[in-house]
């Protein structure tokens, strides 16, 4: 069985190092306990896995209901200037899941403009 993450609140600015937007918040619980939890971040375009791209959040031993929150900035994305995306895995009775990537509806998750510059 697959867990489930519930996105509980989160905000979605503009990720820029020189406009002043400065983060972006997330929170999730999942259904299930996780042996493991991790948050990427992949620019468009280039490969994404468990693994792989700037790690945004790394947890172990996430018990069932418990806040899943990490935060994006500009200056932890290390692939230049674009679009990302932000993958997120988890980890349950000793097999790995893709929960796939952070989807607002119509919004990116980097904000209006689905952008950082870091200056």
């Amino acid at each position: 069985m697959k867990p489930t993450l519930t996105l509980i609140s989160y905000t979605r600015d503009r990720i820029s190092g020189k406009d002043g937007f400065t983060s972006s918040q997330v929170v999730f619980i999942c259904d299930m306990d996780l042996q493991a939890f991790e948050a990427r971040a992949t620019k468009e375009g280039t490969p994404y896995g468990v693994g792989v791209g700037d790690l945004l959040c790394s947890m172990e031993n996430v018990a069932s209901g418990e806040d899943i929150s990490f935060s994006l900035s500009s200056s932890m994305l290390t692939q230049g200037d674009g679009v990302y995306r932000v993958s997120l895995y988890g980890k349950a009775n000793d097999r790995y899941f893709d929960f796939g990537a952070l989807d607002f509806g119509n919004v990116d998750f980097a904000g209006e403009y689905g952008e950082w510059s870091d200056g």
